[in-house]
């Protein structure tokens, strides 16, 4: 009776740190293509995957790189405010620590200097 109980336990250990390289893969693939060309179809691409990532696996580089990501998306001007704000909202959840929250700029447009 107790073999089945430590083999189920070794099971569901195996199948967790399955679940986690996965996690981890994917969260180092989706960082990696926001950094190279930050743009709105990267950037839903990049929520709807964070959205499938429970949690995020206690690894350093990964919390470094969603952090990069998030601050390149933050100062990209080809990306939505609401994205902006949606990933903002997701990262928090994920317990990613130390992110500013986006705010809409009311005259985003460049000022020109007065003519004479």
């Amino acid at each position: 009776m107790a073999v089945w109980i430590i083999s189920l336990i070794a099971g569901l250990f195996l199948l967790r740190m399955i679940v986690r390289f996965i996690w981890s893969g994917t969260i180092t693939f989706h960082v990696n293509r926001i950094k190279e060309d930050p743009n709105e179809e990267r950037s839903a691409i990049f929520l709807k995957k964070m959205k499938m990532v429970w949690s995020v696996p206690n690894k350093p580089h990964l919390w470094i790189g969603l952090k990069e990501a998030y601050f390149v998306i933050l100062n990209s001007r080809h990306i939505d405010f609401e994205t902006k704000l949606s990933i903002y909202q997701l990262l928090t959840k994920r317990r990613v620590y130390g992110l500013r929250k986006p705010y809409k700029r009311l005259h985003s447009k460049a000022i020109a200097e007065p003519s004479a």
